[in-house]
């Protein structure tokens, strides 16, 4: 299972990196609602839109570093 506390860190680091909730919505296929809702600690992400939330990062982060 995916930590909670995980996924609100990388959505957290996704918007510092100059990302909004709808970019993450749109590059993860969620609504920004659903984003938010994570964000915020109110829903729990399903294992394969957790996996896509930590993938979107962690390339996020890997292009930052490169650049």
């Amino acid at each position: 299972m995916l930590d909670c506390g995980m996924l609100k860190r990388a959505i957290e680091d996704l918007i510092a990196s100059g990302l909004s909730e709808y970019d993450i919505a749109d590059r993860v296929d969620a609504s920004q609602p659903t984003i938010n809702r994570i964000r915020n600690g109110k829903q729990n992400a399903g294992f394969d839109l957790g996996r896509r939330i930590l993938a979107l990062r962690d390339k996020r982060v890997a292009k930052e570093a490169t650049a």
